[in-house]
């Protein structure tokens, strides 16, 4: 397990803690967010579904693109068109992660439901994502 991300709250609520380690693990539980190294590409793929309103399904779902990214593949998918429910939060994360993987050179593919692209329009970011529909 690989979580870069704290959950700001006070205490020690460090990667190495119990009460962080409880929290990824219900957590994950929830969220169906797991890069997948493709053995005929070196892509990674990283699933995002059900409710992405949350902030700790957020979490798990970046720290996972964070450490597909970390992995040294040369191409990542987020692929969130299993999403039940998603806000300006998710758009965020998405941009965030676009950004990092910008500036390591790596290019990255969102595919997503309509719900999202709509909240990508809202904010509107929509066109600096090389967004897929499903």
């Amino acid at each position: 397990m690989s979580a870069a991300i704290g959950l700001n709250s006070v205490g020690d609520t460090g990667p190495g803690s119990n009460l962080f380690n409880r929290a990824m693990r219900r957590t994950e539980r929830r969220t169906n967010a797991k890069p997948v190294m493709l053995a005929s590409s070196p892509c990674a793929v990283v699933i995002a579904s059900g409710d992405l309103t949350q902030h700790q399904a957020l979490q798990v779902v970046y720290a996972r693109c964070r450490r597909a990214l970390e992995l040294g593949t040369l191409e990542l998918v987020i692929d969130m068109s299993g999403a039940t429910r998603a806000d300006t939060k998710a758009v965020a994360m998405v941009s965030a992660v676009v950004q990092r993987a910008r500036r390591a050179g790596i290019p990255v593919e969102v595919r997503c439901c309509q719900m999202m692209r709509d909240w990508m329009r809202v904010c509107r970011v929509e066109r600096y994502f090389n967004l897929r529909d499903c």
